[in-house]
C-alpha cells in the first residue's frame, strides 16, 4: 500500500485505533511504518485505549498537508479540549500507557474467548465467523446470498424478538449490496455476565433467519 500510494502520487487514509488491542497472534506494524514516500495518513484514537469516554484523536500527516488539515480541524470544531488533552498527555508522561493497554487487552481476550465459546454451542454451524485477534469485534458471514438477505432489517427484527443488536456491514463495502449477509459483533461493551445468554439469542434468531431461506 505504501509503495503503490508513492508510485501513483496518491494519499492512503490508515485508520487505525486497534492495533494495540492484539491479544494473540504477531503484532503487525501499520502502512504507515512503510511509508518511505510521506503519503500515509495515520490516524489513531485515545478511546479505544485509555477512555470510551475521551474522544481525543491524533493524526500523523505528510508533511505538506499539515496546513490545510489544521485549518480543516480548526474549521470543524476550532478546538479539541484543552482539559482532555492535559488529562491525556499527564496519563502519557507518567508513562501510565502501556500498563492501561495491557490491563484492557487481558479484558478483552476474556470477553472474546467468552463469546467465542457461546458462538459455538449456540450458533448454527453453517455461520462462519473471523478468528479475532484482537480489537473489539469479529465478522460473521450467515449461509445467505447478499441478494436475499438483508441485515439492516433484520436487526429491527432481532431487537423486536429478542432483544440483542448487532451492527449491519453493507456500509464497509465498496458495493453496499455486497455486505448484506455480513454482520458485526462487538465483545467489549455487554457486562461480561451477559455475553452468553446475548450469544444463545442471537443464535436462535438466526437459525430462524437461515431457515426461511
Amino acid at each position: 500500500m505504501a509503495e503503490l500510494a508513492a508510485q501513483y502520487d496518491m494519499y492512503v487514509i490508515e485508520d487505525d485505533p486497534y492495533s494495540d488491542l492484539r491479544f494473540s497472534g504477531e503484532a503487525l506494524p501499520p502502512i504507515k511504518y512503510f511509508d518511505k514516500g510521506d503519503r500515509v495518513i495515520l490516524v489513531c484514537s485515545f478511546s479505544k485505549v485509555l477512555s470510551p469516554g475521551m474522544r481525543l484523536a491524533l493524526m500523523i500527516p505528510p508533511a505538506e498537508l499539515y496546513d490545510a488539515l489544521y485549518y480543516i480541524k480548526s474549521c470543524t470544531d476550532l478546538h479539541t479540549p484543552s482539559l482532555t488533552q492535559l488529562v491525556a498527555a499527564e496519563f502519557l508522561n507518567r508513562g501510565l500507557l502501556d500498563g492501561q493497554i495491557e490491563k484492557v487487552i487481558a479484558m478483552y481476550k476474556d470477553r472474546w474467548e467468552k463469546m467465542e465459546r457461546a458462538m459455538r454451542e449456540y450458533f448454527p454451524s453453517e455461520l462462519k465467523w473471523v478468528d479475532t485477534k484482537g480489537g473489539m469485534f469479529t465478522w460473521l458471514s450467515l449461509p445467505i446470498p447478499s441478494k436475499d438477505c438483508d441485515s439492516i432489517k433484520m436487526l429491527g427484527d432481532c431487537l423486536d424478538s429478542c432483544g440483542v443488536a448487532y451492527m449491519p456491514t453493507a456500509s464497509f463495502y465498496i458495493n453496499p449490496e455486497d455486505g448484506n449477509n455480513t454482520i458485526r459483533l462487538n465483545f467489549t461493551s455487554a457486562p461480561y455476565e451477559r455475553i452468553e445468554e446475548g450469544i444463545e439469542k442471537l443464535g436462535g434468531f438466526l437459525k430462524n433467519e437461515i431457515a426461511k431461506h
